[in-house]
């Protein structure tokens, strides 16, 4: 299987619903929750996630789409609050660690081109379907780096069987 086709093989079967903490790139903590479901079998997965402060200030709201483009690219269609339109983040690879997650890379741009925006989303797949959701980014003339984080334990899977209400993760 090529790692276009095993990232969506991943993605596929860590459709369900999901709660999580994380903290953003001004250090501060949120609780967050996220939907991963399918669409379209076989075209469409939506993401659809939240991110809110501790004081239920919201730091981040996306509705995406991850499917093939036009020439078939594996690409995550990001629509969210923090971005000024629909950007084409195309599958860049998957990086398998040492505890067995795997890291599915969504990419926009080159990471060491300074003079324009570029950014890497991450879903890393950890053991018992649970999941991470990373933005790393950088703005034109700024350092590319990771900015924030999420972790996430699923609450609800695939089948819409509740699985327990999650802990702090």
């Amino acid at each position: 299987m090529n790692p276009s086709e095993l990232a969506w093989t991943l993605l596929t079967n860590a459709v369900g619903t999901y709660f999580g903490t994380g903290v953003n790139h001004k250090s501060e903590e949120f609780e967050s929750s996220c939907t991963l479901a399918i669409e379209i079998p076989n075209k469409i997965l939506t993401f659809k996630s939240k991110a809110k402060g501790m004081r239920g200030d919201i730091f981040h709201e996306e509705l995406s789409w991850i499917g093939r483009d036009f020439k078939g690219v594996l690409t995550l269609f990001v629509n969210s609050n923090n971005h000024p339109g629909i950007t084409a983040h195309s599958f860049f690879r998957i990086e398998e660690q040492l505890d067995g997650s795997k890291k599915i890379i969504f990419r926009f741009g080159n990471p060491s081109e300074l003079n324009s925006f570029r950014e890497d989303i991450t879903f890393t797949i950890l053991k018992n379907y649970n999941f991470e959701h990373s933005y790393s980014w950088g703005l034109p003339g700024k350092e590319f780096s990771i900015r924030s984080v999420s972790k996430f334990k699923k609450i609800i899977d695939q089948n819409h069987d509740f699985l327990g209400a999650a802990d702090k993760v």
